[in-house]
């Protein structure tokens, strides 16, 4: 009887093992096309767009808070719902074709500005709304997605690739897309690009929708409710609750730093193109040397370096001429981008599978929340200390996210690289 379930054992952990290996580049390459979606979606050039067909700064903001709260809303959800779902990856697949709908208005707007509207800004302003919520509960299956597809031990090895290979392919597309509308029409430049999102998103729904999931019997506590109770008994959930709220708040203000430096006269709408570029290119070059460090330094020391120049780099970025702005934006970027993959990293051994679903709703939902409370105070903010103290407030947050991260890291002596064995305390 015990020969036959060691034999079974290992057969199981071999077509695991199997499994994982085909899903792994499947995997790489769906992250890549839903990172090529979003660059199109969200961000700078989308920013840049509906101040190019007739938004001003603050409905700008207004859309941004919007869509962030549908997210919080969804994600409020799922803190109850995520351990129970089965069907992780239809819905996640679900989500990314929702994405076609509102990109499909914005490329509409782009190739007929003269329908911007109001009622043009309600549909808008409604379909995205709902296509948040979507990409909300997608933010929250991501943390539990490499459970079902990939070893879980490959996936700070995951978090670089992808994370290289989308910041490689999305700094060619930016850089293509600057050298386009800095020499044509931007609107009839951007409407190809918003096509090539469709395209993007599209193809990373059946990306999941192709993988198969790895036949382990880890996944059995599925369907019971047990995860976020355990989840709200978690030390963890707490001592990290008010780390993920500032890193919430400095992330909202780097969602809009493109308007800022349109609305400080650092930059106009074509140089503000090159943000993009500069995000894309830290994003790449954070993730090649966060997977190159991570197997030489413990994990709470990379949160903290990269946490300081973060904080120290960002209060200063409109301090000079445009090329300033954009070297110390690039700074500020690679090191927040590096804490960013040292998070979900440390969270995967530190938080028990089963509770990974609820405790990232949670975490996601006050991130979420916090970037769209920063997007509507920024006004008021900039009234009372100008744009300069409202990012000296964003790096201030940042500092308080790198150190109550370093704090629950290290007491759980999960200062591991990419492949480690060590083991992080339960």
């Amino acid at each position: 009887m015990l020969g036959h379930f060691l034999c079974l054992s290992v057969f199981i952990f071999e077509d695991t093992m199997e499994q994982s290996k085909k899903n792994f580049p499947k995997y790489c390459i769906q992250s890549l096309m839903y990172s090529i979606g979003l660059l199109f979606f969200n961000g700078a050039i989308v920013q840049t767009f509906l101040l190019l067909i007739g938004f001003d700064e603050g409905r700008v903001y207004f859309y941004s808070s919007l869509t962030q709260a549908a997210q919080v809303v969804m994600m409020l959800l799922m803190v109850f719902l995520a351990d129970r779902i089965e069907r992780k990856r239809l819905l996640s697949a679900l989500s990314n074709f929702l994405m076609i709908i509102p990109i499909g208005i914005f490329a509409w707007g782009a190739a007929s500005p003269e329908i911007m509207s109001e009622w043009y800004v309600a549909v808008l302003f409604t379909v995205s709304v709902i296509t948040h919520g979507g990409i909300g509960m997608y933010s929250v299956m991501t943390y539990c997605l490499p459970y079902k597809l990939i070893d879980i031990s490959e996936y700070g090895k995951f978090t670089g690739i992808s994370g290289a290979l989308g910041g490689s392919i999305t700094f060619a597309l930016s850089s293509l897309h600057t050298l386009l509308v800095s020499n044509f029409d931007y609107l009839e430049c951007t409407v190809w690009f918003f096509v090539l999102a469709i395209a993007s998103v599209a193809t990373s729904g059946i990306m999941l929708l192709w993988m198969k999931e790895i036949p382990a019997e880890r996944h059995a506590h599925e369907g019971k409710t047990e995860g976020f109770v355990e989840a709200f008994k978690n030390r963890d959930t707490y001592a990290l609750l008010i780390p993920n709220i500032t890193r919430g708040l400095a992330t909202g203000v780097f969602n809009v730093v493109a308007v800022i430096a349109i609305s400080s006269g650092v930059a106009d709408a074509a140089g503000a193109t090159y943000i993009n570029i500069v995000s894309c290119l830290a994003s790449f070059l954070s993730s090649l040397a966060f997977a190159l460090v991570c197997n030489k330094m413990r994990m709470e020391n990379i949160m903290i370096i990269a946490t300081l120049a973060t904080s120290l780099s960002l209060p200063f970025v409109i301090s000079g001429g445009f090329v300033v702005f954009l070297l110390l934006l690039f700074v500020s970027l690679f090191f927040l981008r590096v804490v960013d993959a040292a998070i979900p990293t440390a969270l995967v051994r530190i938080i028990p599978e089963e509770q990974i679903g609820a405790y990232n709703s949670v975490r996601m939902l006050v991130f979420t929340g916090s970037q769209a409370v920063a997007t509507a105070i920024i006004m008021p903010l900039v009234g009372i200390v100008g744009y300069t103290g409202v990012l000296i407030f964003a790096a201030a947050m940042q500092l308080f996210c790198g150190i109550g991260h370093y704090l629950v890291i290290h007491k759980h002596g999960a200062a591991f690289g990419i492949g480690s064995k060590r083991k992080a305390k339960k």
